[in-house]
């Protein structure tokens, strides 16, 4: 028995040692294999810094032998190109790019002092990130690297200006963030590379190649896109001024929700565009071959489509005022609710179905020249020969007649019997009947045309179901036309003509008046009445995250009244990005302030109260409205509203009175809407009327949904939704346009720190 334990003992330990023996080889393998691994990369870690080194020393010898530039001829700027070419496909992505800021500080990369960047065209420059450099260094100035092959290369945040990559390709580059102005990507390939959030001034993209490119929200001014083949390109939210498309190839492009000017699409050729929600302000599109793009719910005014070419395109529900169709190709087009007020058809081959479902065609001219019009809402403004005056109109007084001309056997007119004597005939238009529910949201006035002569007038009024005015119009004999707004609490529009005694004298023209009469009148509906955003809005990304450290703009340190200093400024307005106009609160007045002055300028008040024209008592707003080129300033301490133009010595103009204003706002249709703080209330007010109306709250103060309590600020988007600071709710609060109670946006859980 014995034995036989000896030898299964002598077994056991055997093949320990064995598996002991087989653990140690394999740990020595390892060891032997990571020691060559080390030495392996030692030595390649060795090589490249020699190869580093070593090209450093001979370009820093040569720079200093050649007075600082590495083509004094052109054999030596192809020996010097050959060197770095070998050594950048010899070393790894950091030592690449410590080669290529070397090059940069070396003023080597760039057309300095009439010596010529080096040519590192074919040079492939992977996974190197030009923000890290950028941070050492305000902008990269005139850097060239023209011909270039980047693949996942950052330039995020970095600022360059008079770059060139032209005939560079670009694949995996992130340019998000960057500002650059005057670059060249010109002949370029860009493919899978952003610009979003970027700002691009005078860049030129011509005869460039770009697929799937961002430029979402980017800000683009004078840019260049001519002759270049764009596919799956985003500029949704982006803002343009003069950017030309012209002769480009656009394939599966989207613009929705852009604010684009001076905008030039002509001549190209495009498939499956959207400008959906966009702002095209004088926008050309002659000649262009349009197919599948939509334009719906665009702000198209006055855009050119002469000649173009329009296949299934949608305009539905779009703002086409004035657009120029001149002998355009349409077809299958969409003009589903499009406003097509005086807009030109002339010579193309649109027909009357094809306009039948617009909004408007008032004043449009058709492809045969004939003048379009709506139906007149007033019925029989043209009298009718062989009708009675009260067959639609009211003789509210006096006698009225229907009276032919003498020289047009088929026109007639209204005429006062007798002439010395005096009269009133109104007709009622009920809103109700004619409202489009599809188009209430977009602004819309009341037109009204005719010819009246001296002595009769034509009164225009907007009324409530209480009979209440909301807006007035008055046409004289010296003019033509006058247009109301419709509020959305009007019911009825009044239209009353007004036939007054003889005044025996002048008609206007040198003779006597013997006869009051009025001609031709005339009602119909316009809509989305200067709609153009005219605030240039920031773009700002979501999840950006604010500085904080702030940059000192205006150099005051104490309270004071010279004009370096200021006292309690409660309210600013910045106007293009370079000029503050601030509310000096406690000075009375407005002053007006270049970013980075020394000292502002007094512009509005005499910084001593008083409720003269030429006089403020608390300014606690300003803002500007563009159309008019004028101040409205919201003086709080006289409970007023005044409009001040911005010519050097002007004064004001009281244009809304009795109200405790504590903010102000302008829509991109100028209705002007205040913060009445005393009351709780914001109310719209059109800038041609003092009438108001309340479109928040109006309950009394409170922290229901239709209600506020002491509101300070306010913001009005592109949809005329207003956003209300809440102050004693300690919320943020949302009115869409006509809501009768307003969202909680932020806050609204009571005062707090808390997220």
């Amino acid at each position: 028995m014995l034995p036989i334990v000896l030898a299964i003992f002598t077994i056991v330990i055997t093949v320990q040692q064995q598996s002991i023996t087989r653990k140690q080889r394999a740990e020595d393998q390892k060891i032997g294999f990571e020691q060559v691994q080390l030495e392996k990369e030692l030595a390649d870690k060795q090589y490249q810094n020699d190869i580093f080194e070593t090209y450093i020393n001979d370009i820093g010898h040569f720079l200093i032998e050649t007075n600082s530039t590495l083509a004094p001829t052109v054999t030596i700027a192809s020996l010097i190109r050959a060197k770095t070419l070998n050594v950048l496909r010899h070393l790894e992505t950091h030592r690449i790019a410590r080669i290529i800021f070397f090059l940069y500080e070396a003023n080597q990369l760039s057309t300095v002092h009439q010596h010529a960047a080096l040519d590192l065209s074919t040079a492939e420059l992977s996974h190197i990130n030009f923000s890290q450099f950028a941070m050492h260094r305000k902008t990269l100035d005139q850097l060239s690297l023209t011909g270039v092959i980047f693949n996942n290369v950052t330039f995020t945040n970095v600022r360059m200006t008079n770059t060139n990559f032209s005939d560079t390709r670009f694949e995996n580059v992130d340019f998000s963030h960057a500002v650059m102005d005057g670059s060249d990507f010109s002949f370029a390939r860009l493919v899978n590379v952003t610009f979003s959030y970027a700002t691009l001034r005078n860049v030129n993209f011509s005869y460039s190649e770009m697929e799937n490119v961002q430029f979402v929200s980017t800000r683009l001014r004078v840019a260049n896109f001519s002759f270049t083949s764009l596919s799956h390109i985003s500029f949704s939210n982006s803002s343009m001024v003069e950017v030309t498309f012209s002769s480009a190839v656009l394939h599966h492009l989207t613009y929705s929700l852009a604010n684009i000017r001076k905008a030039d699409f002509s001549a190209t050729q495009t498939t499956n565009l959207s400008f959906s929600s966009t702002i095209l302000t004088a926008t050309n599109f002659a000649n262009a071959n349009l197919s599948n793009t939509t334009f719906q719910r665009a702000q198209c005014i006055g855009a050119h489509f002469l000649q173009a070419i329009l296949s299934s395109c949608d305009l539905s529900f779009a703002n086409a005022k004035a657009a120029m169709f001149v002998r355009a190709d349409l077809f299958d087009v969409n003009f589903t609710l499009t406003n097509l007020h005086k807009s030109d058809f002339m010579g193309s081959d649109a027909t009357i179905d094809m306009l039948t479902q617009a909004l408007t065609v008032h004043d449009a001219r058709f492809s045969n020249g004939t003048l379009l019009h709506d139906v007149n809402l007033i019925s029989d403004g043209r009298a009718k020969c062989h009708g009675s005056l009260t067959d639609h109109w009211t003789l509210e007084s006096g006698n009225i007649s229907i009276v032919r001309w003498n020289t047009h056997e088929n026109h007639c007119y209204f005429a006062l019997q007798p002439s010395n004597s005096t009269g009133v005939m109104i007709q009622n238009i009920v809103l109700s009947k004619i409202r489009n529910e599809t188009a209430e949201k977009r602004e819309k006035r009341l037109v009204l045309n005719g010819n009246v002569s001296v002595g009769v007038w034509i009164e225009v009024r907007g009324l409530t179901g209480e009979g209440r005015v909301v807006d007035e119009q008055v046409l004289h004999w010296n003019g033509t036309s006058v247009s109301l707004s419709l509020d959305d609490e009007m019911e009825t529009v009044k239209v009353s003509v007004i036939f007054s005694g003889v005044i025996v004298g002048d008609d206007g023209n040198g003779g006597e008046m013997e006869k009051r009469w009025c001609d031709a009148v005339e009602a119909y509906m316009d809509y989305d009445n200067d709609p153009d955003d005219l605030r240039d809005l920031p773009i700002i990304p979501p999840n950006s995250k604010w500085d904080i450290h702030g940059e000192t703009v205006s150099k005051f340190m104490q309270a004071g009244d010279s004009v370096d200093q200021l006292d309690h400024p409660i309210g600013i307005y910045i106007y293009n990005q370079t000029i503050l106009y601030i509310a000096d609160y406690e000075h009375h007045r407005i002053v007006k302030w270049d970013l980075n002055a020394i000292s502002g300028q007094i512009v509005a008040g005499d910084g001593k109260p008083g409720n003269e024209n030429y006089r403020l008592y608390l300014p606690r707003n300003v803002i500007i409205d563009s159309y008019t080129d004028s101040l409205l300033i919201c003086d709080s301490g006289n409970h007023r509203i005044m409009q001040w133009p911005r010519v050097s010595g002007s004064y004001g103009e009281k244009i809304v009175v009795n109200i405790q204003c504590w903010a102000l706002a302008l829509d991109d249709y100028r209705y002007l809407y205040i913060i009445d703080n005393d009351n709780n209330v914001v109310k719209r007010y059109r800038l041609e009327t003092s009438n108001g109306t309340v479109v928040a709250g109006g309950y009394g103060p409170g922290d229901k949904l239709n209600q506020l309590n002491s509101p300070t600020d306010i913001f009005i988007d592109r949809q005329q939704s207003i956003y209300i600071s809440d102050s004693f709710n300690h919320r943020i609060v949302k009115w869409t346009k006509g809501a009768k109670e307003g969202i909680v946006v932020a806050g609204g859980h009571g005062n707090g720190a808390n997220l």
